[in-house]
């Protein structure tokens, strides 16, 4: 459909453009290094695109990570909390400020109304279902986990992406 597409992504970068390149037929496929464990990586590509003055119509967050063992990002969280979670908040936010997520154009149902809102989608989990209570005390707080202890502590993090889009969309 003529769409430009950047792909923020850790590994395999040229082989992913160019095979998304090959099966969408996309004007463009830009792939764009990302690492939503370490937070510095987010500022980096969200500097660079500021740079570039790309706008984003569509952004899809779409990382989910699920060790077998509790990790800490670059900056100390708990891997899982960092990358389902946070690090997304951080990029809308950082993309938002840096005016990267306004598309410019007016809604074709109102041409003299106000600019069209970005859409954003939070790819999430089932898993987030059966949480328990939230417990706002230890919010962010390094948790140490093994094997299935895991899967609790990634449907946490989906509760938190899913309740964070909520709000997000709601504002």
């Amino acid at each position: 459909r003529g769409a430009r597409l950047l792909l923020a992504c850790r590994s395999g970068l040229e082989d992913i453009a160019r095979d998304v390149q090959r099966r969408s037929g996309a004007r463009e496929v830009r792939a764009l290094q990302l690492d939503l464990a370490d937070f510095q990586s987010v500022e980096t590509l969200c500097e660079e695109l500021a740079h570039s003055q790309t706008q984003i119509h569509v952004l899809v967050l779409n990382a989910g990570v699920v060790p077998l063992q509790a990790r800490p990002t670059a900056q100390g969280f708990e891997l899982m909390f960092g990358v389902n979670y946070l690090a997304n908040v951080l990029l809308v936010r950082r993309l938002g400020e840096l005016g990267l997520l306004e598309t410019g154009g007016q809604g074709e149902d109102a041409p003299d109304g106000p600019k069209r809102r970005p859409r954003i989608i939070a790819v999430s989990s089932e898993s987030h279902r059966g949480q328990g209570p939230f417990d706002a005390e230890r919010f962010g707080e390094f948790q140490s986990y093994g094997g299935m202890g895991g899967m609790k502590v990634y449907g946490q993090t989906k509760y938190l992406l899913n309740t964070w889009a909520v709000e997000l969309a709601r504002k």
